[in-house]
């Protein structure tokens, strides 16, 4: 009897769990995307790299998007200093409270970043609190 109670404690607790987790933003619905400018870069001309993000309300209310939280993930690690590229330097105005049926579309230089100096193959991923997107590829042959 002592095993049926504490089976029927821990279901119970996962569903609730459960139900927390599904109401925690019942109201988001964030597209969102991240896009090097060319697929293919050739030794040093991966410096000229532009990294493009762009995020879309899907929902019904006006969301706090969370980008300034959000980190660049670079082959399943996230960037070190993401979070501050993201919350450095000037910003549209829809960039933090998102209304329905808006997007906004911004992008980075990468010019004297030294993440991507290395040949070869690099897996792109944005990820906020309230969205994450596909990730992308891209790659970097040697000179």
């Amino acid at each position: 009897m002592r095993n049926v109670s504490l089976f029927m404690f821990a279901l119970l607790c996962v569903v609730s769990l459960n139900l927390h987790a599904d109401e925690k933003a019942p109201g988001i619905k964030l597209w969102a995307s991240v896009l090097p400018s060319e697929p293919l870069f050739k030794g040093d001309e991966v410096k000229k790299l532009n990294i493009h993000f762009s995020i879309v309300n899907d929902g019904s209310d006006t969301v706090a998007t969370g980008i300034g939280g959000s980190r660049l993930i670079i082959n399943g690690k996230p960037m070190e200093g993401s979070m501050m590229m993201f919350n450095n330097g000037p910003a549209s105005p829809l960039r933090d409270h998102l209304p329905p049926g808006q997007g906004i579309l911004f992008g980075y230089g990468f010019e004297w970043n030294h993440e991507f100096d290395k040949p070869g193959l690099y897996k792109l991923q944005w990820k906020g609190e309230h969205f994450t997107s596909k990730v992308v590829e891209f790659r970097v042959l040697p000179p």
